[in-house]
């Protein structure tokens, strides 16, 4: 049996560049560090993050790399970046609407 943990956690932990990238990921490959990681789509609510490998590649994202490390922290092997995710006081966080 293999279970796995999960890190909820919101999308105001990841800038709104970082968001247009995993969201273009599904129009077609991006180079680079999108093929270090599993990425699924939460439509328009977030996405799924699991499989991260950023030692082998030095251009994520600084904001995604916190909170991927917030949640091997943690012992999770899943991120899930969710609107309505928790706003964790550890790590920073970034206005979209600005």
């Amino acid at each position: 049996m293999d279970i796995c943990k999960m890190l909820t956690i919101s999308t105001a932990h990841i800038k709104q560049e970082t968001a247009a990238i995993l969201d273009k990921s599904y129009s077609g490959p991006i180079p680079g560090w999108l093929y270090a990681i599993g990425l699924y789509d939460k439509d328009e609510y977030g996405w799924f993050i699991m499989d991260w490998d950023y030692r082998s590649v030095n251009t994520f994202p600084a904001d995604l790399l916190e909170c991927i490390k917030v949640a091997e922290k943690h012992g999770c092997t899943w991120l899930c970046l969710d609107c309505d995710g928790e706003v964790l006081s550890s790590i920073p966080t970034y206005d979209w609407n600005e």
